[in-house]
Order: C-alpha cells, then sequence, then structure tokens
C-alpha cells in the first residue's frame, strides 16, 4: 500500500530515498503490529537494491520475508 502511494508520486518516494534511516515516534508496540518507519525502511531497501518487482504484487512481497 505504501510502494502504490510513492510510485504515483516520485518526487516523495526519491525524498524518501535521500535518508538512510526513519524512526516513528509514535510507535507503540504494545498498542500496534506495524511500524511506519519499519515500512520506509524496507521500501527503501528494496527500491536501492534494484527489485522494485517485490513491490509490484502482495505474493512476491510476502516471499521475500518468508
Amino acid at each position: 500500500m505504501y510502494y502504490s502511494a510513492l510510485k504515483n508520486n516520485p518526487d516523495l518516494l526519491n525524498k524518501m530515498l535521500e535518508y538512510d534511516a526513519f524512526t516513528d515516534i509514535a510507535f507503540n508496540p504494545e498498542k500496534s503490529l506495524n511500524c511506519q518507519a519499519q515500512t520506509a525502511a524496507k521500501i527503501a531497501g528494496i527500491v536501492r537494491s534494484g527489485n522494485v518487482e517485490l513491490l509490484e504484487n502482495f505474493d512476491s512481497f510476502l516471499k521475500c520475508y518468508k
């Protein structure tokens, strides 16, 4: 979902790729399973590695993390 939004806004994706680290000050692992900073870091890593096709469909993305 995040990548879909970023793919449709290349300026935002390029801006995100300027950073090497991400933080989510509102994340509380006792209240949530998902961390936006972790998602941003995963997307940045996949894009930088040249494996964008992994983000194109859910099944290929899951295989990356199994």
